[in-house]
């Protein structure tokens, strides 16, 4: 969609304008977020603007820029375009360069040389799109849950296997080294999940491997 350009007003010249009427006229790039909106990421920033000294209710504003930039223009830099919206909308709100709207020139002109779809969906590919999108989210929770399930009979003769090739005679001894392992307390290591039960088994396999190079260097 191609926008006429010509009655927004750039923020250079709002700033312009406002430093006419207020010379000492103060604007602090105030704080910088990330925010997740559905599965794009968006950097908000947000201006505050003291009209000067004794401004007893500054002026403040926010814009959010996509990441990454969708233009060669706001890709790498989007944060410098981020506070430079704000600021424009900031001024807005102060009744600068607003003849045709509170957006900004360049905020206008960066949607502009945004990419379009060229292959825009109808309403039912959207709500497919929608219905797929869900039904992939619920399998990757259902994933989640089984990988952090209790760990599998298979795991347990494997970790029985190592401990005792790795040396550890007794439960208590095993349970000891798991938890060191893992960094976290552990009562015992039936309590182990899936994921975990991992980590150990590779853990007493280094352990194992170590124990047997000790045992086969020859004595001076």
């Amino acid at each position: 969609m191609a926008y006429d350009l010509g009655g927004y007003v750039d923020v250079p010249t709002r700033l312009r304008l406002a430093l006419k009427d207020w010379p000492k006229l103060r604007i602090q790039e105030t704080a910088s977020t990330l925010e997740q909106v559905g599965e794009q990421l968006f950097m908000v920033c947000v201006v505050t603007v003291w009209r000067d000294e004794t401004d007893p209710i500054p002026v403040i504003a926010s814009a959010a820029e996509q990441i990454p930039g969708r233009t060669p223009y706001t890709r790498n830099a989007e944060r410098m375009v981020g506070f430079t919206s704000a600021l424009g909308r900031a001024l807005g709100y102060m009744g600068y360069g607003i003849d045709k709207s509170i957006a900004s020139h360049d905020e206008i002109k960066h949607r502009q040389d945004a990419p379009q779809d060229p292959w825009p969906l109808d309403e039912k590919q959207e709500q497919k799109r929608a219905l797929s999108q869900i039904v992939e989210k619920e399998a990757n929770k259902r994933k989640m849950v089984s990988s952090n399930g209790v760990m599998t009979v298979p795991q347990g003769k494997m970790l029985k296997i190592q401990a005792k090739k790795a040396g550890f005679a007794d439960d208590d001894a095993l349970t000891l080294f798991c938890a060191e392992a893992l960094g976290k307390d552990l009562a015992s290591v039936n309590d182990l999940s899936k994921v975990d039960a991992s980590k150990c088994i590779e853990a007493l396999i280094k352990q194992a491997n170590k124990t047997t190079e000790t045992e086969v260097e020859e004595p001076f």
